[in-house]
């Protein structure tokens, strides 16, 4: 609007008078402009400043950050309409929260870590140990485990005085793991998980389901999570994809899915 309330023949003027294309654009438009681009300037900074779902959104990927999303500077994606937020306080510490969709901050910024919701529940650790928050902020399970992952098929891995388990939806333990397993993924995917045992130094690998069942033989070297019907299992130091009854699909020449499943998430 301020460049079409100018006269257009200010800047013909200015060439009449022997200035050139560049001096006229220096000294006479760009001078003339400056308050509507002064103006435009702070109306964008202080729309960022609360706009936060829309910048998240659309910043792009190539780093930049307004004053909105820097504050937060972990934000993960969307679940169940909540999504992990964190910001860093002067001293270092990182604080993590939750906001919806709209970029409302709806659980406060008050726990060391944060997990994902899933099932309506999430995991968040305060001094040194975890438990599960709705999405009201309410404590449903109580801050007590070493370690703690989110809720898939009904049920949470959780560690608690060393020792890994499964728990519900209510907190209540479902099953321990045997001594020496170990979970291999984060959570069940597909109503499995793979887990793992050393065996004379070697780690050997198989599925349980989620009443801690073996249903997939420990006959593997590695193993990664179900995703789509398949999982990728390491035997023999070769690669290959696998069905739930645990019978070869195929063997596995990508480099990328070898190095996937040469990383275990022991847990």
């Amino acid at each position: 609007p301020r460049l079409t309330q100018m006269n257009p023949n200010i800047y013909e003027a200015a060439l009449d008078l022997g200035a050139t294309p560049f001096q006229a654009l220096r000294k006479i438009l760009i001078p003339m402009l400056k308050p509507g681009m002064i103006s435009g300037f702070i109306l964008a900074f202080t729309m960022s400043l609360d706009d936060f779902a829309v910048t998240f959104f659309t910043r792009g990927t190539i780093g930049l950050d307004t004053l909105s999303t820097y504050i937060y500077t972990d934000a993960r994606n969307f679940h169940e309409g909540m999504a992990v937020v964190a910001n860093a306080d002067a001293d270092g510490s990182t604080f993590y929260g939750f906001i919806d969709k709209e970029g409302e901050e709806i659980i406060p910024r008050m726990y060391e870590k944060a997990g994902s919701f899933n099932s309506g529940l999430a995991p968040v650790k305060n001094d040194g140990y975890w438990g599960y928050v709705d999405k009201m902020g309410v404590i449903i399970i109580p801050i007590e485990f070493d370690d703690a992952k989110e809720f898939e098929c009904g049920v949470a891995c959780v560690v608690k005085d060393n020792t890994p388990k499964v728990i519900d939806e209510k907190g209540s333990t479902v099953f321990t793991l045997k001594e020496g397993l170990k979970f291999l993924a984060r959570n069940f995917s597909e109503g499995i998980i793979p887990v793992g045992k050393e065996v004379d130094d070697n780690l050997i690998c198989g599925y349980i389901d989620t009443e801690g069942k073996e249903v997939i033989p420990f006959n593997y070297e590695l193993a990664t999570n179900f995703h789509d019907g398949k999982a990728y299992v390491m035997k023999n130091e070769e690669v290959y994809s696998i069905d739930h009854k645990g019978t070869i699909i195929e063997k596995i020449e990508d480099p990328k899915i070898i190095r996937r499943v040469l990383k275990p998430v022991l847990f």
